[in-house]
């Protein structure tokens, strides 16, 4: 196993003919966990791309995406779905593309690392990519929720490990990791890493090679691209082996209008070749006295032998001579090619198989290349109707559901009343604050955005409370008929109490539109 700091290094060691597998960094990627209504596989993947639309400012084809099972009960699902842009993929694969060289698979590196140190369970996997340093939750070896920080300095492990607990518990992941992998390369942050989660701290080294994951993103368009590449492959290896036949067909001191002949006597048993040519009766005369036919004139004057030479070799049995036979124009068009064939020399026969064989094999890769255009095509146009139909499906299958929410939407969410919205969000932030011991300082209130969906009010403050406490207050304001929205989140350790949690949230609450007021 070799060590290459760039991809570029490696491009000289593959060819196209590899199967390489590309992993990603997590800087390229979004990782999302997803909970589906729903245990039909068949359903995951119209359901997974509906909610990467919504997580993405993309739309769905300038992305590429794919998912793998987390866990699954009786009446739903728990999926990771992974997606990147198709031009960020592009630009990291430049090296390889520019070789030829097309991925059989490209798939996530820490979605790697997790299934080969922690394929069952919860686990928090920390290590280098580049100048960057990951942080990755993962449930039975599938990514699940995953950061990046710039740089390896144990103050930004004191800042960003809180915030990526919190997140996982807001996405109902439990953030009590009983596995906690640091790389060995980080081994002066075990301390840092320990001290944090207050968890064991296990090192883990460069996997050689890493374990094979289900997760593929590798774009449509590659894979029609190296399915081409492969077919060209094997047509090459055919013409390799179909020219080195002719080769050995005229190779000096064979003849290969011998070896056709005696081909074509092996396969008919009763015919043979020969040259046939303009009958000479007057040659012949003297050799065939006994084909003779007796003919006579109308006026039976006189009567004599109509004498008509018959050649077949140099037998004189009657029975066993061939004739030619005429049938008609394509039989005389036949008779002069092979006339012609006969007056070439050994080099021009040779060169005319080998100009006949050229086209006959540029004749089937054009009529193949057309066929196999047809078909992919087709095949594309086949994928497309079945994903709208799947994305139907899903809808029509949801349609009741989708009215209940909608109504539930116009009869719950809130109206605005004015302007003192936002002093009564306020308000409502002290309270619960003031039930969990949560500290707020430093509010401030104001209008948020308008759009056809709803316009809202927001409010800013900064906490100081313990961990426990203040996961309770942000599970309390965000309650589904409250309509309120963390816009911002920031946390810290303070500097002076390790056991105290700083935060600076910017929180809204969304109101119905105008339009829905009026109506």
């Amino acid at each position: 196993m070799r060590l290459l700091q760039t991809l570029d290094e490696a491009v000289p060691l593959v060819s196209a003919q590899d199967n390489v597998v590309l992993s990603l960094p997590i800087a390229a990627v979004l990782a999302q966990r997803f909970r589906l209504p729903t245990v039909d596989p068949t359903e995951f993947p119209e359901m997974v791309r509906i909610q990467i639309e919504k997580a993405l400012p993309f739309s769905a084809e300038e992305v590429t995406t794919d998912f793998e099972l987390i866990e699954q009960n009786e009446t739903e699902s728990v999926i990771s779905a992974v997606a990147v842009r198709n031009e960020r993929l592009s630009e990291i694969a430049a090296p390889l593309l520019d070789k030829g060289i097309i991925p059989r698979q490209v798939t996530v590196y820490a979605a790697q690392r997790a299934t080969t140190h922690a394929p069952k369970g919860r686990a928090l996997l920390i290590y280098p990519e580049g100048e960057t340093l990951v942080s990755a939750v993962t449930e039975n070896g599938k990514v699940s929720l995953a950061r990046t920080l710039d740089g390896v300095a144990p103050e930004q492990l004191q800042m960003e490990l809180p915030q990526l607990a919190l997140s996982a518990e807001l996405q109902g992941i439990n953030a009590s990791f009983p596995n906690v992998l640091l790389d060995e390369s980080c081994y002066e942050l075990r301390d840092t890493v320990q001290g944090i989660l207050a968890s064991p701290t296990q090192l883990v080294g460069i996997e050689t090679p890493p374990a094979s994951v289900k997760l593929n993103l590798l774009p449509d368009s590659w894979r029609q691209r190296r399915a081409q590449l492969v077919k060209r492959g094997e047509w090459q290896k055919r013409l390799t082996l179909t020219g080195g036949a002719y080769g050995l067909a005229f190779l000096p001191g064979r003849d290969l209008v011998a070896s056709l002949r005696k081909f074509a006597v092996g396969r008919r048993a009763y015919h043979c070749l020969q040259s046939i040519c303009a009958p000479d009766f007057r040659r012949r005369r003297s050799q065939h006295r006994r084909a003779g036919v007796p003919i006579r004139r109308e006026n039976k004057k006189e009567r004599r032998l109509a004498e008509f030479p018959i050649r077949h070799g140099g037998a004189a049995d009657l029975g066993e001579q061939s004739r030619p036979i005429s049938f008609g124009g394509k039989t005389a068009m036949m008779e002069k090619l092979r006339l012609a064939y006969l007056r070439m020399n050994q080099r021009e026969r040779m060169m005319t198989l080998i100009v006949a064989g050229v086209l006959l094999v540029l004749i089937n890769i054009f009529i193949w290349r057309w066929l196999l255009g047809t078909i992919s095509n087709s095949r594309r146009e086949l994928a497309s109707r079945k994903a709208t139909r799947s994305e139907q499906i899903v809808y029509m299958k949801e349609r009741e559901l989708w009215a209940k929410r909608d109504q539930w939407l116009q009869k719950t969410q809130p109206t605005q009343k004015g302007a003192e919205e936002a002093s009564t969000l306020l308000d409502q932030l002290k309270a619960v604050a003031e039930k969990y011991d949560v500290l707020i300082a430093n509010p401030a209130i104001g209008s948020g955005e308008t759009t056809p969906n709803h316009q809202a009010v927001f409010a800013s403050i900064e906490t100081s409370s313990h961990w426990p406490e203040l996961v309770h207050f942000l599970y309390d304001v965000q309650q589904p008929d409250a309509f309120v929205v963390f816009e911002s989140v920031n946390l810290a350790i303070d500097g002076a109490d390790p056991t105290t949690m700083r935060g600076k949230f910017k929180i809204a609450r969304w109101f119905a539109p105008a339009e829905r007021k009026k109506g």
